[in-house]
């Protein structure tokens, strides 16, 4: 379901509202001279040149993923700068994804804040299917399904997030305490596929104090101040005792960690792929697999997983690790995700069969996925 918001807040025709600073916008970008622009707090101008940085030198259009948060707060602002300074275009999307009393109301509201900057400004109603990959990861997926098809109705080119430099921090811990490997230690990147993020190198405090600087009115979703959560309580009482303990380099040098490692993680990844063309036969995994080395054999195995489960979204590391001490000789058959069973054919390669394992001795202790386990 879709709605567009006037400047009011209430659903409209989607127009586009005054300009951030209280003017009319002028058909050829920017507000009307009668009306001296407030002098720009540093960390909105930061923010600004982070996003402009990051946007093609040919016009584009994208879609900006607004929450009501902080961050996204911030992103929109300066895209709202952008898309009248510029010759890129901006429409602001809304996700409600209807898991709290009053989100409807929320989403509107979000909407109208958005619109008085100077964006259009859609919402999106998405219903969240739970899985047991955990009502965040349900959420998120959902989410990024619901911007991906809006980014497709108006053909733009990427989806703009606000994902900032503690985003990473936190990502980048989670994965070194859930033992995800390499890939989950190169964090987010500043672009996965249509999905650009522009605020890695911004810290949250830059995007909480821009939008007071603005007097932009922000929402705090009580999801992220939720204990039940790992990251949030990873970010409530973890790093800030890290912080405490280490200094304020912690954040920036896990955020470093993450970039290096991506280096590493992308090129094991191109080679994986290309080598994953002769071994992976229709449903089988070749015995030639387990020839490679262990950085290679194992995203090999990954990849093939990931085409044969209907649902790879809850596949972990101990699945990964798993399947290659089975190619290797290790013991099998192995409970895969979707109700799947892994097995090793008499010439030594893999597949997959419907049904779980029967109970092996050698098989004891094979951890069925747990929170946090994914590699993806």
């Amino acid at each position: 379901m879709e709605s567009k918001a006037d400047s009011s807040g209430q659903c409209g025709d989607g127009q586009r509202g005054r300009g951030q600073n209280g003017g009319e916008r002028k058909a050829g970008g920017g507000l009307a001279p009668q009306h001296r622009r407030p002098r720009l707090d540093p960390d909105s101008a930061a923010i600004r040149r982070a996003i402009a940085d990051c946007l093609p030198d040919e016009p584009g259009r994208f879609i900006v993923a607004v929450s009501g948060g902080p961050d996204s707060v911030a992103l929109a602002a300066a895209c709202a700068h952008l898309d009248a300074t510029t010759e890129h275009s901006f429409t602001a999307v809304i996700v409600d994804h209807g898991l709290q009393p009053g989100s409807a109301h929320i989403a509107v509201r979000t909407a109208g804040m958005v619109v008085s900057l100077g964006l259009p400004a859609v919402v999106r109603t998405v219903k969240v299917e739970r899985t047991a990959s955990g009502l965040e990861a349900d959420a998120r997926s959902a989410r990024y399904g619901v911007l991906e098809e809006a980014r497709i109705a108006v053909g733009a080119q990427a989806v703009l997030t606000g994902h900032t430099r503690d985003d990473q921090a936190e990502t980048v811990l989670l994965g070194l305490l859930r033992g995800s490997g390499s890939r989950a230690l190169a964090g987010m990147r500043p672009r996965t596929g249509t999905v650009w993020r522009p605020l890695l190198g911004i810290e949250r405090r830059q995007t909480v104090a821009s939008a007071y600087a603005q007097r932009i009115p922000v929402w705090h979703d009580p999801m992220n101040r939720d204990p039940d959560y790992t990251r949030v309580r990873l970010r409530q009482q973890v790093l800030p005792a890290l912080t405490d303990h280490l200094g304020e380099g912690v954040k920036g040098n896990l955020a470093r960690t993450a970039e290096l490692a991506a280096f590493d993680a992308d090129y094991l990844d191109r080679r994986a792929a290309r080598m994953a063309e002769s071994l992976i036969e229709a449903d089988h995994l070749s015995a030639q697999t387990a020839q490679l080395p262990p950085a290679l054999g194992t995203r090999v195995i990954q990849k093939w997983l990931h085409q044969q489960l209907r649902t790879p979204d809850q596949l972990s590391a101990e699945h990964v690790l798993g399947a290659w001490r089975a190619l290797n000789g290790g013991p099998q058959p192995l409970s895969m995700p979707g109700g799947m069973s892994l097995e090793r054919t008499d010439r030594g390669d893999l597949r997959l069969v419907p049904g779980d394992r029967p109970k092996r001795r050698s098989d004891k202790g094979f951890p069925h996925q747990t929170e946090g386990q994914r590699v993806c």
